[in-house]
């Protein structure tokens, strides 16, 4: 991810990703791969994320600019495919809630379910499973696995 921030408080926030040329295909003819962005969509009909014209299929792109009384004031972002989305929630959240300093927010403990598909071939889940780093105490793991995680 990459922030930038110029002294009259504009920001930007970009996370760049599909850079897996290997993995990617080329197209015939015009020689340049397809972004591997592009398997994120279905083509079968009916689903949610299925391509489609007008339609803004799932991404797990998701650079953040926050706004505090309609003026920019935090930009921010993480690589992580899937757990992007998770990570900066737990981010949001630990220093906007809980009064972390942007670093230690950053640093903090933090988790990730798997239950949801993955967006990426071959679409993995994991029901019921939340990945927890290391940190954590015992006893609140112990705790959630009596409710069934």
């Amino acid at each position: 991810c990459v922030t930038a921030t110029d002294r009259e408080g504009n920001m930007v926030v970009s996370t760049p990703s599909g850079g897996w040329l290997k993995s990617s295909p080329v197209v015939p003819g015009l020689g340049f791969p397809l972004g591997t962005r592009g398997q994120m969509a279905w083509l079968a009909e009916g689903h949610p994320n299925v391509l489609a014209p007008g339609k803004r299929p799932r991404t797990t792109l998701s650079p953040t600019l926050v706004l505090k009384e309609g003026r920019p004031y935090l930009a921010f972002g993480t690589p992580g495919g899937d757990q992007q989305d998770q990570w900066t929630l737990h981010f949001l959240l630990n220093h906007i809630d809980f009064g972390m300093a942007p670093q230690r927010a950053t640093e903090a403990t933090t988790f990730h379910t798997d239950h949801v598909p993955t967006s990426f071939t071959p679409r993995q889940s994991r029901p019921l499973t939340l990945v927890a780093e290391q940190g954590f105490d015992r006893a609140v793991l112990e705790e959630l696995g009596h409710r069934g995680h």
